[in-house]
């Protein structure tokens, strides 16, 4: 079989391909990774018995209401779209690379509707509004192709937590009956060998990346510092960023002053004011899309 090129695709029946070195199919053709459209949620109660105290979700909130989406059904699906009280959102994972992002689906005024493009830039997730056939970077929250050209998709706030830190929260939590005949695999670690390998499948810019797949935050889009290197403390990164526990994941804080030991594990610090918009991701994501990003080493001290 014929392996799929990029003037297979819609995108580029009356317009030319991006120049980007890295941008190549994943597969053969739009929506190849089925999207869910229409999504039903539980309540933790409801919940309890589908999904095991280890699994991890993205956990964000809307219009005052928290959402929980898990990584393994992610996995399959990539993309969930759906709204709250008329806000369109979607919240979106790439398993090639580890990022996860949610985002208002509104671009300039418009409603756009996202789907897995089939096609992956740097070994990522390349979005597409199946209304325009605009293509948008999931890395970058930027449209590299299409009538939204560099516009961006705006992030909304998230954080990775397991399904146990949901417990006695006021929380819906995707149900696990999609609808797809995908839901039979969802127990199943679909990456298993690439997550436990160094091997990248697709090709990228960057070159002879130490640890390629160990999870980093991105800072600003100036910094970068390896998960496994923080420690459960509050813990200062610079002059004015601090690092700040929330169950399985970290948030940063911009402040002139330490913050308290009690925002650790605390929800509520995702809707400070200064939080700071960080992109978690494999290391080769970020030397590959911000190859001049300083690798920060925190000292391990307490707050």
């Amino acid at each position: 079989m014929r392996k799929p090129t990029l003037e297979d695709f819609p995108y580029f029946r009356e317009t030319n391909p991006p120049n980007l070195k890295t941008l190549v199919p994943g597969c053969s053709k739009p929506d190849c990774i089925p999207s869910i459209d229409n999504p039903k949620w539980l309540n933790f109660k409801q919940a309890a018995n589908m999904y095991s105290a280890n699994d991890k979700f993205i956990l964000t909130k809307i219009r005052d209401t928290d959402y929980a989406v898990p990584l393994k059904i992610l996995n399959y699906h990539e993309v969930v779209n759906f709204d709250v009280q008329g806000e369109p959102v979607a919240i979106t994972f790439c398993p090639l690379c580890f990022t996860a992002k949610v985002y208002s689906r509104i671009v300039n005024n418009m409603t756009v509707e996202l789907g897995v493009s089939g096609l992956l830039w740097n070994s990522s997730l390349v979005l597409y509004d199946r209304k325009t056939l605009s293509l948008f970077s999931q890395v970058l929250d930027k449209c590299i192709h299409g009538i939204f050209i560099n516009s961006t998709l705006t992030q909304l706030p998230h954080v990775i937590v397991s399904f146990e830190n949901l417990k006695n929260k006021n929380v819906l939590i995707l149900d696990p009956d999609t609808g797809s005949d995908r839901s039979k695999y969802y127990d199943k670690e679909a990456y298993n060998d690439y997550l436990n390998s160094d091997k990248i499948i697709f090709p990228i810019t960057a070159e002879n990346v130490e640890n390629p797949k160990s999870i980093v935050y991105l800072l600003d889009q100036l910094y970068f510092i390896v998960k496994k290197n923080l420690p459960q403390t509050v813990t200062q990164l610079t002059r004015e960023i601090y690092a700040v526990p929330l169950f399985d994941d970290f948030v940063f804080l911009r402040s002139q002053n330490a913050p308290e030991d009690n925002v650790i594990d605390n929800f509520k610090i995702l809707e400070s004011p200064n939080i700071i918009q960080t992109e978690t991701s494999f290391r080769f994501v970020v030397q590959s899309f911000y190859p001049n990003a300083i690798e920060l080493i925190p000292e391990i001290n307490q707050m």
